[in-house]
């Protein structure tokens, strides 16, 4: 597996050439990259959780499914607020067949303007 020297402009283009993945008959599933945002009382806090998640399912619809309707992370802060996961964006699912053992699979590099539309 190569290192991305480049932007890139499509997380699915980014997560194919990471995975190395040549033909279907090579998916062992998909990795799904999926962002949720932090809400504190209700109130977005400008906080980002980019998610790299393998899934089983060989359709790339079960998978979108499957994120859709998972409930949503939610717990009290010490000051009693209620924090709660949201999903923004489901940026990419695309077929993941490792390649290469130890080969990096996955690398952010953002620029946090890029970032800031979605908090």
């Amino acid at each position: 597996m190569g290192k991305i020297t480049a932007w890139a402009s499509d997380w699915g283009e980014v997560v194919s050439h990471l995975c190395g993945c040549r033909r279907e008959a090579d998916v062992a599933g998909h990795l799904a990259i999926i962002g949720y945002r932090s809400l504190v009382g209700g109130v977005p806090s400008g906080s980002l959780d980019i998610q790299v998640r393998w899934y089983a399912h060989p359709d790339p619809e079960q998978v979108r499914h499957q994120v859709r309707t998972e409930p949503l992370q939610r717990y009290q802060n010490p000051g009693g607020d209620e924090v709660c996961w949201e999903l923004v964006e489901i940026f990419a699912i695309e077929p993941f067949a490792p390649s290469e053992s130890g080969g990096e699979l996955i690398g952010f590099i953002a620029n946090v303007d890029e970032l800031r539309s979605l908090v």
